[in-house]
C-alpha cells in the first residue's frame, strides 16, 4: 500500500486549501505524522485536542500555523490557518516529507 495525498479547496471552509492523506485514515495517524515532522523538520507540535469524533494537533513551522485533523468520516487532513501562497507552499513541502517517510515505514505492509 502506498500513501499519497490529495490537495483540494474545501468548499465548506471558504475554499481553504486542505490536504488529505489517502490510504492513511488511522485514528492515531496524526500522532505519527506530527512525530515525523518534528523529527525531520523541527516543527513545533502543540497539545492534541481530542473531541468525540475528531482530534486536532496544532503545528507551527517557520512562522505559520497548521492543524492536523483526524475525523472519523474524512480521515487525516492538514490545513493552514493562513492561506497565503507561501504558507500553502510550505504545507505542501511538509506533506511530501511526511508521505515519503510513511511510505518508507510501511513499505511492504499490506
Amino acid at each position: 500500500m502506498r500513501f499519497r495525498f490529495i490537495e483540494y479547496a474545501n468548499e465548506y471552509r471558504d475554499n481553504r486549501i486542505d490536504i488529505s492523506f489517502t490510504n492513511f485514515d488511522f485514528e492515531d495517524g496524526n500522532d505519527l505524522i506530527a512525530r515525523i515532522l518534528k523529527k525531520k523538520c523541527c516543527i513545533i507540535v502543540g497539545k492534541k485536542f481530542d473531541g468525540i469524533w475528531f482530534s486536532i494537533i496544532p503545528l507551527w513551522y517557520k512562522g505559520y500555523k497548521y492543524e492536523l485533523l483526524f475525523h472519523e468520516d474524512i480521515g487525516n487532513i492538514i490545513y493552514g490557518k493562513s492561506q497565503k501562497e507561501s504558507s500553502v507552499k510550505r504545507m505542501r513541502e511538509l506533506v511530501e516529507i511526511a508521505v515519503n517517510e510513511l511510505n518508507i515505514l510501511y513499505d511492504g505492509v499490506d
